[in-house]
C-alpha cells in the first residue's frame, strides 16, 4: 500500500507541473516557435512516460507476478506429469521389447511343454487302454468259461435226453404184450415186498 501511495504522489508531482506549464505557456506559446515549445515539453513527456512505466511495473509486480508464477507452476506440473508418463511409457516399451526378444525362447518352452504334456497324455491313454483291454479280456474269458460250462451242461442234458429217447424207442420196439405183463407183475411184487 505504501508503494501505491508513493507512486501516486510521484505521478501527481510530475503531472501537475506538466499541466501547469502547458496552461501558463498557452498565449505565449502561440507567439513562440513551436519547436521551442516542444523541447520544453519533451522533458515532461519523458517524465510522464517514466511514471507510466513505473505504474505498469508496479501493477505488473502486484498482479502479473503471481499470475505468471501460478502459470509457471501449472506448466511445471504438466511437464512433470508428462515426464512421468514418458518414463512409464519407456518402461512399458522396454518390457515389451524384452518380451519380444524372449518370445522365441518362450515359444520353444511352450512347444516343449506341449510335447511333454502330449506324450504324458498319450502314455496315460495307452495305460488306460491297456487296462481296459485286460479287463475286457478277463471278462470275455470269464464269459467264455461260463458259456462253455453252460454249453457242456446243455450238451449233457441234450445227450441224456437223446439217450433216453433212443432207449425208449428201442424198448418200445422190443416190448411185446407178454414182456409188458411180466414187467408189470414184477413191479407189483416189488411194491408189495
Amino acid at each position: 500500500m505504501k508503494r501505491f501511495a508513493l507512486l501516486t504522489t510521484v505521478a501527481a508531482l510530475l503531472f501537475v507541473p506538466a499541466s501547469h506549464a502547458a496552461q501558463s505557456a498557452g498565449p505565449k506559446a502561440a507567439n513562440v516557435d513551436s519547436e521551442a515549445g516542444e523541447d520544453d515539453m519533451l522533458g515532461w513527456k519523458w517524465a510522464n512516460f517514466a511514471l507510466l512505466v513505473a505504474i505498469l511495473a508496479w501493477v505488473g509486480n502486484k498482479y502479473a507476478n503471481p499470475y505468471f508464477a501460478a502459470q509457471t507452476q501449472v506448466i511445471r506440473q504438466g511437464l512433470d506429469e508428462a515426464r512421468r508418463h514418458r518414463e512409464d511409457a519407456e518402461r512399458r516399451s522396454a518390457d515389451v521389447q524384452l518380451k519380444l526378444a524372449n518370445i522365441g525362447e518362450d515359444i520353444e518352452k511352450f512347444r516343449r511343454t506341449a510335447i511333454a504334456e502330449q506324450s504324458a497324455e498319450m502314455e496315460r491313454q495307452r495305460q488306460r487302454m491297456r487296462a481296459e483291454v485286460e479287463a475286457t479280456w478277463a471278462n470275455a474269458s470269464q464269459q467264455i468259461e461260463t458259456l462253455g460250462k453252460h454249453a457242456r451242461r446243455d450238451l449233457r442234458h441234450f445227450a441224456s435226453s437223446l439217450a433216453l429217447e433212443l432207449a425208449e424207442q428201442r424198448i418200445r420196439q422190443r416190448m411185446s404184450p407178454s414182456i409188458q405183463a411180466t414187467l408189470t407183475s414184477d413191479f407189483v411184487e416189488k411194491l408189495k415186498a
